[in-house]
């Protein structure tokens, strides 16, 4: 537990502060880059503070997030619905699910480099709430209570997976594929599915994929994640957002209250009042964190803009009794006027401190950002906010406190954009080796080393005569890679280098090479006009042909499909009593959409010269229907 502090009397703040730190900058496997050092924008006493103690805002986050944890996420795997009952106070929503709430705790699992409660959020909500109709989205609300989407829902699991899929691709986070549903696959099926069912033609972002034409007259603001658009446009290039972009801050800066920084929960495409809250509300209190990002991660001026205006809501900013300004820092009517009984919220502060950060302005920023902003947000229990105002009993005040938090302490970075570099030097723990030192290729040949964390690393095979050369990439600990020598028709010795991003200069030469000696090669073939090539004749029971492609199989899987292949192992598809050896393969198929099998000519990075190559022969039969 965390000591406790009057949140009035810095003596006390402080002893407060300093009673938490473990850990070294952030929670995320790689250095912190200087970008998110955000501590010439703060108040000179909480400046001090962080400079004294780097560990302090990553302890904080990661304290929160084991409560999370223990509180919010069910057994089977989605984040509750948690809140108290407006009329009966007491505790709901313990066995019911948002999709908001999976955007939610994705992103925070994602910042505290879980990738464990990652998966398990995930997979939860791929299980019981994607929907697997011709439109790709996650269900609202969960069970039973809700078909269509909730844009910032998708919004935020589509940037949670872009991200993760980086991390695993810098081998950062372990690869992630079940059933075909990948990372990047179901990121991409997110991404397609805002574009084409969650924004209008011309750019207007609606609240989600079912709203017909009502849609464009109810907007919600708090879903402008303008920053994550940008990150889905450097993703891909499938779709683009540059329309929505650009109308997310079109309809903002015709918002009634635009000039307070503030913006209404619901507005139509003019900016103007609809049949909804246009106060800034649960909904519109988001806005500023949004938009914050935008300006943190792009330097968007019309970001900037908007955070900018917040310092004429918070206009005690620079009043020396901090009270005052926290007071201002909470929910608003329409009419600009305070919300009875919503200051001092904890994800209310949050939000507006991400405002404060956004505007960029010194002046604004070194008043704005304090120790006191700091301590109503992080409270002085193992969660955001005070017991005394139920926050722990919210798992939206949590949820979004934790966010905004994240993003003023320099802990949500765009991982899109950063240079993964290692937070310490890599360590090479076991030596570059080959299995066997002479072969008559093609022959398997494993080649292998060990690092004490994950790490980009290249493999490089280069002919001594020939000048032939393979690479071989990956991002791991533990390599571990094939060689056959597929493509190699010269006997001569192949060398073997090992290079590693963020290696230890000191790490001898020796240990990142190897040899190995090619004591008979084929010849180089050669198709003739007129004359055939056996790719495979599967009487040897091998899976790989005399270029070492491979056998593989397919499904329906990543597009929501139930179709099953078996043999499930494509080895098995060539082995004695399990395929059909001697005379082929066989393979049954159980189809929803499709399936098949298939075989790769050569492995990658092969050629074959197939200049006068003009057709492939396929013997098959089929049984059944």
């Amino acid at each position: 537990m965390k000591g406790h502090a009057m949140q009035s009397t810095k003596p006390f703040l402080f002893v407060w502060l300093f009673a938490h730190f473990a850990i070294a900058g952030w929670n995320l496997p790689y250095q912190q880059p200087a970008t998110y050092d955000y501590s010439s924008y703060y108040e000179d006493a909480l400046a001090t503070h962080v400079a004294a103690n780097p560990d302090y805002f990553a302890q904080e986050l990661a304290t929160a997030w084991d409560y999370y944890k223990a509180n919010y996420i069910m057994s089977n795997g989605l984040v509750n619905h948690m809140r108290l009952d407006p009329n009966t106070n007491q505790v709901i929503g313990t066995d019911h699910a948002v999709s908001e709430g999976q955007g939610y705790g994705m992103l925070l699992a994602l910042l505290n480099n879980d990738q464990t409660t990652f998966n398990s959020i995930f997979e939860a909500a791929n299980q019981y709430m994607w929907n697997t109709g011709s439109k790709s989205y996650y269900q609202w609300c969960w069970p039973g209570c809700g078909s269509g989407a909730a844009t910032d829902a998708d919004l935020d699991i589509g940037l949670a997976l872009v991200f993760a899929d980086k991390l695993q691709s810098e081998g950062l986070w372990q690869s992630y594929d079940q059933g075909g549903v990948t990372y990047h696959s179901r990121a991409m099926e997110i991404i397609r599915s805002i574009r084409n069912s969650m924004c209008t033609t011309d750019g207007y972002l609606l609240p989600g994929d079912s709203w017909g034409g009502d849609g464009i007259n109810n907007l919600n603001p708090s879903y402008f994640a303008t920053a994550w658009l940008k990150v889905f446009d450097e993703y891909q290039s499938e779709v683009s957002f540059d329309a929505v972009i650009d109308k997310c801050y079109s309809v903002l800066s015709n918002t009634g209250n635009y000039s307070k920084g503030q913006a209404p929960d619901w507005c139509n495409s003019s900016g103007g009042q609809t049949g909804k809250n246009y106060g800034m509300s649960n909904d519109g209190i988001r806005t500023p964190w949004r938009i914050a990002m935008d300006a943190l991660w792009f330097n968007d001026a019309r970001a900037k803009e908007f955070c900018y205006n917040s310092r004429n809501t918070i206009t005690e900013y620079d009043n020396s009794d901090k009270r005052y300004q926290l007071a201002q820092m909470g929910l608003y009517e329409s009419n600009g006027s305070t919300m009875i009984q919503q200051s001092n919220r904890c994800d209310a502060i949050a939000m507006w401190a991400c405002g404060i950060l956004g505007s960029q302005n010194i002046a604004y920023t070194t008043e704005g950002l304090n120790t006191f902003v700091i301590a109503a947000i992080v409270g002085t229990r193992d969660y955001m906010g005070d017991g005394g105002m139920s926050d722990h009993k919210f798992y939206f005040k949590q949820s979004i406190a934790m966010l905004g938090f994240a993003a003023i302490a320099g802990q949500f970075p765009n991982m899109l954009a950063d240079s993964f570099e290692p937070a310490d030097p890599v360590q090479l723990t076991t030596p570059l080796a080959a299995s066997k030192q002479s072969v008559e290729v093609p022959t398997a040949v494993e080649i292998t080393a060990a690092l004490d964390q994950p790490a980009s690393w290249t493999i490089t095979l280069t002919g001594q005569t020939s000048g032939d050369t393979q690479t071989k990439q990956g991002a791991s600990a533990n390599i571990g890679v094939t060689w056959t020598g597929s493509g190699w028709y010269t006997v001569e010795t192949v060398d073997v280098a090992l290079s590693v991003a963020g290696l230890d200069p000191s790490t001898s030469d020796s240990d990142l090479r190897a040899a190995i000696e090619i004591t008979k090669a084929p010849d180089a073939p050669q198709i003739e006009p007129g004359s055939s090539i056996v790719v495979h004749d599967l009487e040897n029971a091998s899976t790989l042909n005399p270029w070492a492609g491979a056998w593989f199989h397919f499904t329906d899987a990543s597009n929501g499909g139930s179709s099953t292949v078996s043999p499930s192992d494509p080895e098995d598809l060539v082995k004695g009593n399990v395929g059909n050896p001697g005379n082929g393969i066989k393979a049954t198929f159980a189809t929803d959409q499709f399936a098949g099998v298939g075989m790769n000519f050569t492995e990658e990075g092969v050629s074959v010269d197939l200049t006068n190559f003009e057709s492939i022969t396929f013997d098959y039969k089929t049984e059944g229907g």
